[in-house]
């Protein structure tokens, strides 16, 4: 997880030295140009007991995926709209949950369903080796070591609580009626930075044998630091709308 993590840090930052090499700006915040689609950071796991991948099954005739690992998803379906605060940590980040561009805003899993906040790809059948979920709410501006050890914690949860998530969701989840998600118990993310702030001081015992209370408070006191600091802000949007008012 560290070496995948340091490989990632290692990218942006090449990524950001090769564009100033050439006078020019590279970003990774997530929502950076307005009605245009946004930068993600999709997170593929798998679980490994030596060479065993426990996520694959072959004799599920869905997606050949066991219960573990149907377990490990409910247990970050469960903690989603907390864990958003470490995979969605800036205000800009809810800029990009928005219905319409290609980013997740309900809580559900799918079979190849990119509109589902948890995907499981399923390209062949018999393919153990890459066998895993596909976690697309995180953004680029999520510390990569805090997220990987809260989605691994998320989901170890879910295997100790034997959180089955349900049916995996075939339709288009952004076409469907508010009644419809309700019939099917999906849930949604947080509107706001506030919001998934919110959601982690109320749900944090997963967290607790790896992030101290001390950090995790520290964390918390931070961000509602900057989303206070937005919520504060004027800005050009706001002037351009209610200067006349």
């Amino acid at each position: 997880m560290k070496a995948m993590a340091d490989s990632i840090i290692t990218v942006k930052n090449v990524v950001k030295v090769k564009a100033k090499r050439r006078n020019t700006v590279a970003t990774f915040m997530p929502k950076p140009i307005f009605g245009d689609n946004a930068s993600a950071m999709h997170m593929h796991q798998s679980l490994w007991n030596d060479n065993i991948n426990v996520m694959f099954d072959p004799d599920d005739p869905v997606a050949q995926l066991s219960q573990t690992g149907r377990y490990y998803i409910g247990g970050i379906l469960d903690h989603a709209r907390a864990l958003c605060a470490i995979s969605n940590p800036t205000t800009n980040s809810y800029k990009r949950l928005v219905p319409g561009f290609e980013a997740p805003v309900h809580l559900c899993w799918g079979i190849g369903n990119r509109s589902a906040a948890i995907r499981v790809p399923m390209y062949n059948r018999n393919q153990e080796r890459s066998k895993r979920i596909e976690y697309r709410v995180p953004d680029p501006t999520a510390n990569i070591y805090l997220l990987e050890a809260a989605l691994l914690l998320a989901g170890l949860d879910g295997i100790t609580r034997k959180l089955d998530p349900g049916d995996p969701v075939d339709e288009n989840v952004y076409k469907l009626s508010a009644s419809k998600r309700r019939e099917y118990g999906i849930g949604a993310l947080p509107l706001s930075l506030k919001g998934a702030l919110d959601s982690l001081s109320s749900d944090n015992g997963f967290l607790v044998s790896t992030f101290t209370k001390d950090f995790l408070d520290r964390y918390m006191e931070l961000k509602y630091g900057e989303y206070t600091a937005f919520a504060q802000t004027p800005t050009p949007w706001e002037v351009s709308m209610y200067a006349d008012s």
